[in-house]
């Protein structure tokens, strides 16, 4: 086999014809790296081969290639792949359930589900042993608005192959259209208690839940799923999106904050979360962890500012400078409104005198008035 597969490689480079035996040896290598899922190297692998110079193996060539065009979805011609496929095997031949399950995949990607579904029967034994043939039957029947029979089996694959979190997603889908959130939710946890070592499953499922509006049940699924993958930061980043969205800024931030000790990255979003709560020295004390940045430093002036501590922010003018945001509109207006609160009048007009933005230039109008009239009575801060 191997001198035949040097033999082809060699008549390629030459660019004489194949010998029959080259060919069905080549057909072999197709089959190899099709299963190995190096669908790239399959292809090219087919499109030396002559099908017309097959002997034997022309069911397993069309059968291939129409794997490769499943794979690339080109569905009608991996359809018709599998279709000359059949035509070109035996009765008994052993590859047949594969063909039939491959045309069933490729007929629900051409919206012919009632033949799909048929093709999948002809796979027999193959169908069952397989999730992927679960999955097909269940995008059919949801094809043809079976959802009953589609949930169904999809449970029923469930139960055969725990570990197929396609399957799990396929039927959380069908709950969420329904309205069935708290099902949804048991079919999630499902993917956590029984499903893949892997979280990304659960996020995926998660993410459904969020986007259907079911947050609490959401919640649910995540603080199951934060026990079982304790190191796992998307997960609490992703409930911490949640949790923005139930309206709860304060526990999205003891979310993220957690994060951010160990990716600093997240600190000026958990910090702005803890502001948005009202939790200005939280924020404040987050944001220390922070990356040193333009973002760090333009947050932790504006905190300050919050928390009338006017002295700390006009400390951060060279910071300010440093990283090219003193000449921002807001920026100026702060320090200006820092140095009218330290009575530093002079200061702050000279300050507010760059200003060009017109919603920030009508606020300076506003706070030279007030600086004028302190100045005046003195009495004012």
């Amino acid at each position: 086999m191997f001198r035949s597969v040097f033999l082809l490689g060699l008549g390629l480079v030459l660019g004489v014809p194949q010998a029959s035996a080259a060919s069905e040896s080549a057909v072999d290598l197709a089959g190899v790296l099709v299963r190995d899922a190096q669908w790239g190297r399959a292809r090219s692998v087919m499109e030396q081969i002559q099908p017309e110079e097959l002997q034997e193996d022309r069911g397993r060539y069309h059968m291939l290639q129409g794997l490769i065009l499943l794979h690339e979805e080109s569905f009608e011609a991996s359809v018709a792949s599998f279709q000359q496929a059949l035509a070109d095997s035996e009765e008994d031949d052993e590859i047949l359930p594969l063909i039939h399950l491959g045309l069933a995949e490729a007929q629900v990607g051409t919206a012919a589900f009632a033949e799909a579904l048929a093709s999948l029967a002809k796979s027999g034994e193959l169908a069952k042993n397989n999730w992927k043939g679960f999955r097909v039957g269940v995008e059919a029947y949801l094809g043809l608005g079976e959802l009953e029979a589609a949930f169904s089996l999809a449970n029923e694959g469930i139960q055969s192959f725990p570990d197929a979190h396609e399957l799990h997603l396929l039927a959380l889908d069908m709950l969420l259209e329904l309205g069935a959130f708290r099902q949804a939710q048991e079919q999630a946890l499902g993917l956590v208690l029984d499903g893949p070592q892997d979280s990304v499953p659960t996020l995926l499922a998660v993410r459904r839940l969020k986007d259907a509006g079911a947050l609490v049940e959401a919640v649910a699924v995540l603080d199951a799923a934060r026990h079982r993958w304790r190191g796992e930061p998307r997960l609490w980043i992703l409930q911490a999106a949640v949790e923005v969205e139930r309206e709860h800024p304060g526990m999205a931030a003891k979310l993220l904050q957690v994060v951010a000790w160990e990716d600093p990255e997240y600190a000026v979003e958990a910090a702005e979360l803890y502001r948005q709560a009202g939790l200005q020295e939280r924020a404040l004390a987050v944001n220390a962890v922070a990356l040193d940045g333009a973002e760090k430093v333009r947050q932790r002036f504006g905190l300050l500012l919050e928390l009338s501590r006017f002295e700390a922010a006009l400390s951060l003018r060279n910071r300010l400078q440093r990283e090219q945001v003193l000449g921002e509109d807001a920026v100026l207006y702060g320090l200006a409104y820092a140095c009218f609160k330290t009575g530093r009048f002079e200061e702050a007009h000279t300050t507010l005198d760059p200003i060009q933005d017109p919603d920030v230039f009508r606020q300076a109008t506003a706070l030279r008035g007030a600086i004028d009239r302190c100045a005046q009575t003195q009495q004012c801060l």
